[in-house]
């Protein structure tokens, strides 16, 4: 199984996003969060596979989360799903 975060702040996207890994054999869904702040402590403790992850969002941004899951040294796929359309 693919363990999989969501992490978005937007409650429409992040069920979107959920809805469809459902229908996906091989994922497994471990948590959904709206704030960096919330998301990275899972990500420390848990195995994670795949982050669904959003940029802007309230406090801390996904960029910010990227640069702390490559400073511990985890191999997570991430995949930015995202409004955001600037370099």
């Amino acid at each position: 199984m693919i363990k999989t975060i969501i992490v978005e702040d937007d409650p429409m996207v992040a069920e979107f996003n959920r809805r469809y890994l459902e229908k996906i054999d091989g994922f497994e869904l471990v948590g959904m969060f709206s704030t960096v702040e919330n998301a990275f402590p899972i990500i420390e403790k848990q195995p994670i596979d795949l982050i669904l992850l959003d940029i802007y969002m309230p406090g801390e941004n996904g960029w910010s989360l990227l640069s702390k899951i490559r400073s511990l040294g985890k191999g997570i796929d991430v995949i930015l799903i995202t409004a955001a359309c600037d370099k």
